[in-house]
C-alpha cells in the first residue's frame, strides 16, 4: 500500500499540534492523537511526531474519554507496540487495559481488533500460548460477524504459530 497521500495531512496536523489546542472533550483529543499515531506509524515511521503521539495516547487512555474511544486508541497503541517490537510497553498496555477490554460497554468489533493485535504482539515476542488465547478470543467474538477473510486470517495465524512451535 502507498501511504504517501497522508504526507500532506501529517504536515498540516504537525503544524496544528505545535500550538496549544483546547479540545472539546477528552474523547476528541484522544481521537486526534490516535489518528495521528496510526497515520504517522504507517506513512512516516521515522517522523518525530510519532513519539509525541505515543505519549499523548498513553496519557489519554486514563482520561474520561468514551470507553470505546479509549479501547480503539489502545488498539492503535498496541499495533504500534507490535510493529516496533516494543514488547515491554505492549505488556504494560495489556495490563492497563485488562479491565476495560472486558467491559460489556466496549463494542465487540473493537475488542476483536484488540485481540488481533494482541495475538500479533504475543506471536512476535514468542509467547505462542498467549497468541493462541488471543486468537480464541477473536474467534469467539467474531462468530457473529466474521467474514471468510477473517476466518482465513485466524487459520493462517494458527498455522504460523504451529510452525513456529516446531
Amino acid at each position: 500500500s502507498n501511504f504517501a497521500s497522508l504526507d500532506r495531512w501529517i504536515a498540516t496536523l504537525e503544524a496544528q499540534l505545535k500550538t496549544p489546542i483546547q479540545f472539546a472533550s477528552p474523547s476528541a483529543e484522544l481521537h486526534v492523537y490516535a489518528s495521528a499515531l496510526i497515520a504517522v506509524l504507517y506513512a512516516q515511521p521515522a517522523h518525530p511526531l510519532l513519539e509525541s503521539c505515543v505519549a499523548h495516547v498513553s496519557r489519554l487512555l486514563n482520561s474520561k474519554a468514551d470507553q470505546n474511544q479509549r479501547m480503539k486508541a489502545a488498539t492503535i497503541l498496541l499495533a504500534y507496540c507490535s510493529l516496533t517490537c516494543e514488547f515491554d510497553r505492549g505488556r504494560r498496555l495489556v495490563a492497563a487495559m485488562r479491565l476495560l477490554v472486558q467491559s460489556p460497554d466496549v463494542a465487540d468489533i473493537i475488542r476483536y481488533s484488540w485481540f488481533e493485535w494482541l495475538n500479533y504482539l504475543h506471536y512476535l515476542s514468542g509467547n505462542y500460548e498467549e497468541a493462541l488465547a488471543a486468537l480464541d478470543a477473536t474467534d469467539n467474538l467474531g462468530a457473529a460477524f466474521a467474514t471468510p477473510y477473517l476466518r482465513a486470517s485466524s487459520m493462517t495465524c494458527r498455522a504460523h504459530i504451529a510452525s513456529a512451535c516446531d
